[in-house]
């Protein structure tokens, strides 16, 4: 499948509505509309029309215009409203007015702030959130990775810009002083796994606006993410960021040492202000403790393995249906459809990442790629473990003359280890990403669970988009550890 065979079907349908983007319900179901949100979350969860009292209904809405015929959910309102008031699980939270009050009351309090330069869909973000940070500001030049990331902050989408950080820089006017500047440079052109990288790629240098933006926000600590190419331009980005009065440290972190299930190998480069802790060797001294509180997370984490992580989504079936990646079956998966609640199936990673020992009720982005006969009969031929070179898949791999290069063009997850890293590549296709027992490639909410977003957060836009969000982002749980490990230092 080409990008522009998946983009022309999707964005047919898709409205500017003031600066931001209307995304497609049926193709990640996510909608400016809150009404369309709560007919199909009620057909899911009430389909038998249940009257409750109402007042569920009329807290999700607030003071807007209702229609009467919108009917009621009890069963969220018992479960979400009354037995966990306003929990970070609730599946209706992009646009429920209660949870929209109660989250916006709740960071009107002296908290530790942070900024996110390349913020993608927020994934890094949100670890700082749930470490108890307040999110000063956010900025990416992606269009569907803000709507993505304001979608998931209906409290606070305001401070979430769609541009680029050089036109940003020319009046940096919307932002104060915050405690924590945090991102991830694009970083493509360093990938180890980039075989075609220009000489002068323009984005090796969006690092050094990043450092150009640190006097503008006045931070206490500095994180930089980056893959593991980006150690070639380290030497100059510590120079560059302790010529403007911080000292730095470099820490390789990979999330699966952190309980994370998958295999993922980042640098993180740590700056710590002279000024604010008061000299270079009480800079260097706060590192030490960040670092030391990083380390010593890792005993708080057990492995975690692909099946962990997934083993309890519906199963599904390829999509036969060629460029319309808005079809949606009980055999292909929905944009939001009803989770097994299996709850004698849940385990440690899923109430780590949503906050809850409760199985989520609702699921999102669940659904499952369109594939030709061909590559449903590798994916079926193949064991887990196996790519390419399989002697199963020898007389019908397009590739066989050029394994050297294809060698993992094809590739099927075991279930029983750490995911393989989950990049932005998924956009195109996921051939190098098949489901370890069912004949297809993950899906976006899958890629999400290895990756630790919660199961309410949403990934808006096409198809392409949604893959390309959860590939870029950093994991939210790494970014928690992170955040955790900082926050004793900016918070006094």
């Amino acid at each position: 499948m080409t990008l522009s065979s998946i983009d022309t079907e999707e964005k047919r349908g898709e409205k500017m509505s003031g600066n931001r983007l209307s995304p497609r319900f049926s193709v990640c179901g996510a909608s400016q509309d809150p009404l369309e949100i709560w007919n199909r979350v009620r057909e899911i969860l009430n389909p038998n029309g249940l009257v409750g009292d109402l007042k569920f209904r009329d807290a999700f809405f607030g003071d807007s215009m209702i229609d009467e015929n919108a009917g009621d959910i009890p069963y969220l309102d018992k479960l979400n409203c009354e037995q966990s008031v306003y929990t970070s699980a609730c599946c209706l939270m992009h646009h429920c007015q209660r949870c929209i009050s109660h989250h916006a009351n709740r960071l009107l309090g002296d908290v530790p702030t942070v900024a996110d330069l390349f913020s993608g869909a927020g994934g890094l973000t949100l670890g700082f959130e749930q470490a108890g940070f307040k999110s000063e500001f956010a900025l990416d030049n992606y269009d569907w990775a803000i709507e993505s990331y304001r979608y998931n902050r209906p409290w606070a989408d305001n401070h979430a810009l769609c541009l680029d950080l050089g036109e940003w820089l020319k009046d940096p006017t919307t932002v104060s002083q915050v405690d924590v500047l945090a991102g991830g440079p694009p970083c493509q052109s360093f990938s180890t796994a980039n075989r075609q990288r220009k000489k002068e790629d323009e984005r090796d240098y969006l690092y050094k606006l990043f450092i150009e933006s640190i006097p503008s926000f006045k931070p206490k600590i500095v994180v930089i993410e980056n893959v593991r190419g980006f150690e070639k331009v380290l030497p100059d980005l510590c120079d560059q960021i302790e010529s403007l009065g911080y000292k730095t440290k470099i820490r390789k972190i990979n999330a699966r040492e952190f309980g994370i299930p998958q295999n993922r190998a980042r640098i993180f480069t740590l700056a710590a202000s002279v000024d604010y802790f008061g000299s270079e060797e009480k800079a260097d001294l706060a590192l030490d403790r960040i670092i030391s509180r990083i380390i010593e997370q890792k005993k708080h984490f057990s492995s975690t393995n692909l099946i962990d992580a997934i083993g309890d989504l519906p199963a599904l079936s390829a999509s036969r249906i060629k460029n319309k990646t808005s079809h949606e079956s009980d055999e292909n998966g929905w944009s939001v459809m009803a989770h097994p609640n299996k709850a004698n199936r849940l385990n440690v990673w899923i109430e780590r990442i949503n906050s809850s020992p409760d199985p989520p009720i609702l699921i999102y982005n669940h659904k499952a790629r369109y594939n030709n006969d061909r590559d449903i009969e590798i994916f079926g031929k193949l064991k887990p473990g196996e790519d390419s070179t399989a002697k199963s898949i020898e007389g019908i791999m397009p590739y066989s003359s050029r394994n050297h290069i294809f060698k993992d063009k094809y590739f099927k997850l075991k279930p029983d280890l750490p995911c393989k890293t989950i990049t932005a590549h998924m956009g195109f296709d996921c051939n190098m990403y098949i489901h370890p027992n069912q004949a297809r490639g993950l899906t976006v909410r899958e890629a999400a669970r290895v990756q630790g977003f919660p199961d309410n957060y949403v990934f808006c836009g096409t198809l392409h988009a949604m893959y390309k969000q959860v590939g870029n982002a950093v994991p939210p749980p790494l970014a928690k550890v992170l955040a955790s490990a900082i926050y004793p230092e900016v918070s006094k």
